[in-house]
Parts: C-alpha cells; structure tokens; sequence
C-alpha cells in the first residue's frame, strides 16, 4: 500500500493529474494521507443515435451487477452515476407513479 500511496502522491503534485484525478481517490487524511477508503472509475461511452438510453442504462446495471456478484466483500459495491441515465430515471419513474396513479 505505500508504494501505492507514494506513487498518487507523487501524480497529485501534477496539477493536470490533481485536477482529472483529485475527487476520484478518498483518505481518511488530507491530500492522499491516511487509510484509502474509496476510489472512482470514470467510463466513458459513445452513445449511437439507434440505442435508447434506458437500452444503454439496462446494460450498465448488468455490468454492474455482475461487478457486484463477483466483487470481494471488503471492496463494497459500485454504482451508476450519470447525468445522461438521470433523464431515463425521471422517465421510468414518471410513467411507474403515473401507472399506479390509474391504477387507483
């Protein structure tokens, strides 16, 4: 782990680095000091005109799922973050209250 340690630290003193990479590692201490206690993998994904977002967002949390079911138990679980899968959210869940709305 310190070399590890040493090596981001090293990265960190590189503005470009600190300025890509600064959020994606947290510590329990400042800088990259202390116990790790996350870090964020950043994908990046040309999206087709022909797929449709929920299409993409459905095949994400596969992936992701199968991260999780494969994932040691110390590493904790992952997670979708995207502002183009928030407009799929709002989407299914408009149509999910609005269904259970005439359900009534």
């Amino acid at each position: 782990q310190s070399d590890f340690a040493g090596f981001v630290s090293l990265m960190m003193e590189d503005s470009n680095f600190r300025i890509l990479y600064g959020g994606d590692i947290g510590t329990t201490g400042p800088g990259v000091g202390g116990d790790f206690v996350f870090t964020s993998l950043t994908f990046l994904q040309e999206v087709g005109g022909r797929e449709s977002r929920e299409a993409l967002l459905k095949r994400w949390e596969s992936f992701v799922n199968e991260l999780n079911s494969n994932a040691l138990l110390k590493t904790g679980q992952a997670v979708i973050y995207s502002n183009a899968f928030n407009e799929a959210y709002r989407k299914n869940a408009i149509l999910s209250t609005t269904l259970s709305s005439w359900a009534l």
